[in-house]
């Protein structure tokens, strides 16, 4: 049987086993998630002998003499550090990635302390999240980044991820950094203005129908789509008239839309 490292501790399984069915069964170490069992998501993500490694893949006969690094192995310090930027961040949503996410992280800040966004994304191409797009875990790992750099945690709240996108570091400060839209909310929020508020009651639309005359009045408000309904505001103070395109008034032929005129 093979004799290796778990987190400076020498185990020797009882037999030839996946690692991480090894690390959770026998050693119940639980940060190393079993997400997928087929090396997919990365959420058993481990670092072995200064690389990231999904545990669900090797076998441990052939890990003989080899150094395996869980989350629980982690220096008191590295674990304030990388809690502290995820936190911060806001990275974090459900957490059953995160703990790969953490060991990539260190993987990655060991070789490269002052890595680029798209050398962050390269680091975790291989980690899912189906919670989040991202955005939030690369500002994760820039702002654990500046702290392994500076050795300075700044207090709580004095940054937020959007400045660290837009390269907070600790002596800039972030509390009157301006933010932009772009950063908070995604690619497209300056193309998307805020919705129109319309007061009821407030003034009247005639519309026309071609051949047919005048038809119904009222201010047209957003909805349709797949429901097959159009609402419609009244030019007098009422309710919001909901009309379907699939009912029509049984005597009329017409649809009808109730406080409208």
């Amino acid at each position: 049987m093979a004799v290796f490292t778990v987190n400076g501790v020498q185990v020797t399984p009882s037999k030839n086993q996946k690692l991480l069915r090894f690390l959770r069964d026998a050693l119940h170490l639980t940060s190393v998630k079993d997400g997928c069992s087929q090396g997919a998501c990365g959420a058993c993500t481990v670092i072995i002998d200064g690389e990231t490694c999904k545990a669900c893949v090797p076998d441990t006969d052939s890990l003989m003499g080899k150094s395996v690094i869980t989350v629980e192995g982690l220096a008191e310090r590295e674990k304030e550090v990388y809690t502290f930027a995820y936190a911060e961040a806001g990275a974090v949503q459900c957490g059953f990635c995160i703990p790969g996410m953490v060991m990539c992280t260190k993987a990655l800040l060991d070789k490269n302390p002052a890595p680029s966004k798209e050398e962050i994304r390269y680091a975790l191409r291989n980690n899912y999240c189906r919670c989040t797009g991202y955005v939030k875990i690369i500002a994760a790992v820039k702002l654990a980044a500046q702290i392994r750099k500076t050795g300075v945690i700044p207090e709580k709240g004095e940054t937020s991820w959007a400045a660290v996108s837009s390269g907070w570091t600790p002596e800039k400060g972030a509390r009157n950094r301006p933010v932009s839209r772009r950063l908070l909310y995604g690619r497209n929020a300056d193309r998307q203005p805020a919705p129109k508020q319309i007061p009821q009651g407030e003034g009247s639309l005639h519309r026309h129908r071609k051949g047919k005359g005048s038809a119904r009045r009222g201010r047209r408000l957003n909805g349709g789509g797949r429901t097959g309904k159009k609402y419609y505001r009244p030019s007098a103070p009422g309710p919001v008239c909901v009309r379907s395109r699939r009912t029509a008034d049984p005597l009329s032929g017409r649809r009808h839309c109730p406080g409208s005129r």
